[in-house]
């Protein structure tokens, strides 16, 4: 690190560019927001692990995913309140997680040549943070990003266990496996692909038996199998949660009964993975046309079994989404970090560029103004509003003083707009009713609609679109 540590300032000036501003903003994406929800409910006691509640109104038993991401949020509410930042604090973490294990990966990767081990900036820092994927979603505390974590670890198991010694092999080998359950129980099936990864190695690294590539993924599956049947046989709360998932996600995608982030066709998804891949894959092209031309690199290929085990791996973390055409580039998450890391692992045989530009004079002027152009630019954006959430957010700040925590409103507003429900019931405890919002003593209502003007009365609170209105009395 020490080495190229003008690199290492550059990549993390980018990542404070591409991600704080964001994380300091308020708001965020609708399903952020109602799993931030979600975890306050649970932190609070308002349902339970295997049976969390979004509102009264909406989802009052919520089994849309499995809720081990709920649970571990839940940790951060009760230990850091209810503040604003506490799921932005949660998304932090999980963003540096990710970094640190691709550094580990990196590392894992090359422990046998140390001098390579100082580029871990190229997969962590660098192409990592521009894919498109990373920076437009970790900020929004999806369920895939904390999913990746686990897949992460997972596959560092993996690798260990094939790598280790027998005395450890194993237990590396049933640690994955458990790893990938708890993938599983983050946001299900699309994070199970490394089940595959030890055939994936030995068809790649030549290095391994068919009898010990065949015991090797036993002990995976067989762990991943053994907790999941202990959890599903012996956990009444567990097994109703995972068939209501099943029945009410799964299945339904499936058979194509669910419309959110339906395509049209089930090619979707790779080309999703190309259009947000368009960066990393330049960079890399750019440099590796410079080596060859100007240092006469000519082998772009060097770990050849190492990019085609990623390659293979980023590969049947994607195709296995084509079943269904319920398809979304969020979905991507979980693989990126492996088209990084090999994507790095062409660069770094053009080292010779890069060990050029960080010798230049320049170079360091450059870093220093990304540094404070990235630090300025955050802290404008303290206590900012999410430019899509603007109107909403500070129209409830508006109808603070009058809501009453735990208790249900009537609600006027288009059904697309689903992510008031999750911003009143995450910051005021509020549920929305649109069903009979006539019903309760308190209506919000867009004003781009009507309503019942002749039992309900402005507060009059100089809100933008968004009006709170209270019956009148003797209604």
């Amino acid at each position: 690190m020490k080495a190229n540590r003008n690199f290492y300032f550059f990549c993390l000036a980018l990542a404070v560019l591409l991600f704080v501003p964001n994380l300091l903003q308020k708001g965020m994406f609708v399903d952020g927001v109602w799993y931030a929800a979600i975890s306050k409910n649970l932190a609070h006691g308002i349902g339970t692990f295997w049976q969390p509640v979004f509102t009264r109104t909406m989802f009052p038993g919520f089994y849309e995913h499995p809720p081990l991401v709920f649970g571990l949020q839940s940790l951060f509410f009760c230990a850091l309140g209810d503040g604003i930042y506490v799921e932005k604090l949660y998304a932090l973490v999980v963003i540096v997680l990710t970094l640190l294990l691709i550094h580990v990966l990196w590392k894992q990767i090359f422990r046998e040549q140390k001098s390579l081990q100082a580029y871990s900036y190229l997969p962590m820092l660098l192409l990592w943070i521009v894919h498109d994927t990373t920076y437009l979603y970790y900020t929004n505390n999806l369920l895939e990003c904390t999913q990746g974590v686990f897949v992460l670890l997972s596959v560092i198991a993996l690798l260990n266990g094939v790598q280790s010694p027998s005395k450890v092999r194993y237990l590396y080998l049933g640690s994955a496996g458990m790893l990938l359950f708890a993938a599983f129980l983050s946001k299900g099936f699309i994070g199970l692909y490394p089940l595959i990864a030890i055939g994936l190695y030995a068809i790649t690294h030549k290095e391994l038996t068919f009898r010990k590539t065949c015991l090797y993924t036993l002990v995976v599956a067989g762990s991943f199998f053994l907790v999941a049947a202990l959890l599903y046989g012996l956990n009444e709360a567990a097994r109703f949660h995972l068939k209501e998932y099943l029945d009410s996600q799964v299945w339904a995608a499936l058979q194509g009964n669910r419309q959110e982030n339906m395509q049209s066709h089930r090619y979707n998804i790779l080309i999703k993975l190309m259009e947000s891949s368009l960066l990393p894959l330049t960079l890399t092209l750019v440099v590796s046309l410079i080596g060859f031309y100007k240092y006469q690199v000519r082998d772009w290929f060097h770990y050849k079994a190492h990019i085609l085990f990623f390659l293979l791996l980023l590969l049947f973390g994607v195709l296995p989404m084509m079943v269904s055409k319920k398809q979304a580039s969020y979905y991507l998450l979980t693989v990126t970090p492996y088209l990084s890391v090999m994507l790095a692992l062409v660069i770094v045989q053009n080292k010779s560029v890069l060990d050029r530009l960080e010798q230049s004079k320049w170079f360091p002027k450059v870093v220093l103004v990304l540094a404070v152009g990235a630090v300025s630019y955050s802290l404008m954006n303290i206590h900012a509003y999410n430019r899509r959430d603007r109107t909403v957010l500070q129209d409830m700040e508006q109808m603070e003083g009058h809501l009453t925590e735990n208790s249900t409103i009537g609600c006027v507003s288009h059904s697309w707009e689903i992510g008031m429900y999750g911003y009143f019931m995450r910051y005021y405890g509020v549920s929305l009713d649109t069903a009979a919002p006539y019903q309760h003593a308190l209506l919000v209502h867009d004003r781009r609609l009507p309503y019942d003007s002749v039992h309900f009365i402005p507060l009059g609170l100089g809100s933008q679109q968004y009006e709170l209105c209270r019956a009148r009395q003797g209604r």
